[in-house]
């Protein structure tokens, strides 16, 4: 599914008419030897940089869509969740338990999960559901003025005496 979202997104193709032709298209080449054979002579690297390309625009996508939806990234929890999440499925880390092997997209997916909860967790229990934002979190301050930011709860700042 994600391979497919990239290749609409690098094409904007969305028709899936289109892809359906496609897939039958591929289908019917798949059961021809020759074809086979000419695929099989295409360099290692231009492969490659098409994988390259495929599962960037498949990260991509995924950061346009934390856009799009304003996700606050001045909010440490939001932060950490993504950048741990986006490595560990694009780096395609492995971890194997017997006979069962759970890859990139799915690690990432439990990361995020994990992380996100655990940290609001933490966060809820130590009574710091917002940090204040410092320059190397918000550095133009512009993620200040936004609504999301304002609804958060904030730690009351220290008095001090002057």
């Amino acid at each position: 599914y994600a391979e497919n979202i990239g290749v609409m997104a690098a094409t904007r193709v969305y028709s899936t008419a289109a892809y359906i032709v496609a897939a039958c298209f591929a289908l019917v080449l798949s059961m021809l030897p020759k074809f086979g054979a000419l695929i099989a002579t295409i360099p290692a690297g231009v492969l490659g940089g098409a994988g390259t390309v495929l599962y960037g625009m498949i990260g991509m996508l995924g950061v346009r869509i934390w856009v799009q939806n304003r996700v606050d990234f001045s909010n440490p929890v939001n932060l950490n969740t993504a950048a741990v999440a986006l490595i560990v499925a694009i780096a395609n880390f492995t971890w194997k338990i017997g006979d069962m092997s759970f890859e990139g997209i799915a690690l990432g997916t439990a990361a995020a999960l994990l992380i996100y909860h655990g940290m609001r967790l933490i966060s809820k229990l130590r009574g710091t559901n917002l940090e204040a934002a410092s320059p190397a979190s918000a550095p133009s301050g512009s993620e200040l003025e936004g609504e999301a930011y304002s609804k958060r709860h904030r730690s009351p700042a220290p008095q001090t005496d002057a």
